[in-house]
């Protein structure tokens, strides 16, 4: 793992915590509706809060609370915080974050770049899938074809010689027919009313792993996660299962750990 970050985990984790805190205030007293997920939502089921080794804080909203967060955010700023949008120059990934003012968290790829670098948490978007299990595959290729060509533009740095070959691929086919070409692919089912899955698309999760049933979500319910109470899916069981497998209460191997280093290579409060 990585362990060159210049400041120990703990701190990190107490920071982005706050970010989360100030996010969660804001969505309820905007009655917009969010999940933990992805190792946020295992660490709060396994662990009360963050994965030791994790400096990360992800939720994910459905297509139509994304839409009502973003136009009310863009009107009404979280004060001390900067809404850093997706699909834009300064962060051409297809994902949002909130990033506290004042602070820096820097990555790898983001030492050089010139953006808003405080620390974050990560806002993901779940997409509608479609019913047909082609389909299905279809979504999940154009999605990442985006993934890969978005790590392309953000500057990231692999080793593999595999991964640099699909990001120019992916790189060229975008060039060629655009963004909007392939994110209407993966979001145009978000008008279907009969559609019963969701699907987080813009992630590391393998397409087994990716698809959820809608009715795990609805409401959600609040769990403790640190010192403080955030919303978890409705059925976080069956979520968790569906993206870490049955056993997702126990801990990892050290080789499993090693897939997940942490993000910062350097934070200033």
């Amino acid at each position: 793992m990585n362990n060159e970050i210049n400041i120990p985990i703990e701190k990190v984790q107490k920071k982005i915590l706050e970010v989360a805190t100030a996010f969660d205030k804001y969505c309820k007293e905007n009655d917009i509706k969010y999940y933990m997920m992805g190792g946020t939502a295992l660490g709060c089921a396994r662990h009360k809060g963050f994965i030791p080794w994790d400096d990360d804080f992800d939720v994910f909203m459905t297509y139509d609370q994304y839409v009502k967060f973003k136009e009310k955010i863009c009107n009404v700023q979280m004060e001390g915080y900067y809404f850093q949008k997706g699909n834009t120059e300064e962060l051409p990934l297809f994902f949002s974050k909130i990033r506290m003012n004042g602070t820096i968290f820097l990555e790898k790829e983001t030492v050089n770049r010139k953006m808003h670098n405080g620390v974050y948490i990560d806002i993901m978007i779940l997409n509608k899938a479609p019913n047909s299990f082609i389909k299905k595959v279809l979504q999940f290729i154009n999605a990442k074809i985006l993934v890969s060509y978005s790590l392309g533009e953000f500057g990231y740095l692999t080793n593999s010689k595999i991964k640099k070959i699909i990001i120019n691929k992916a790189t060229k086919m975008v060039k060629k027919h655009g963004v909007d070409y392939y994110l209407n692919k993966v979001t145009k089912y978000n008008n279907k009313p009969n559609n019963k899955e969701y699907a987080h698309l813009f992630g590391r999760a393998k397409f087994k792993n990716s698809f959820y049933c809608s009715e795990w979500f609805k409401d959600g319910v609040e769990m403790p996660f640190e010192n403080q109470m955030f919303i978890m899916p409705e059925d976080y069981d069956k979520y968790l299962i569906k993206r870490f497998g049955k056993n997702y209460m126990e801990m990892p191997s050290d080789k499993v750990k090693k897939k997940y280093p942490s993000h910062a290579v350097y934070v200033e409060f």
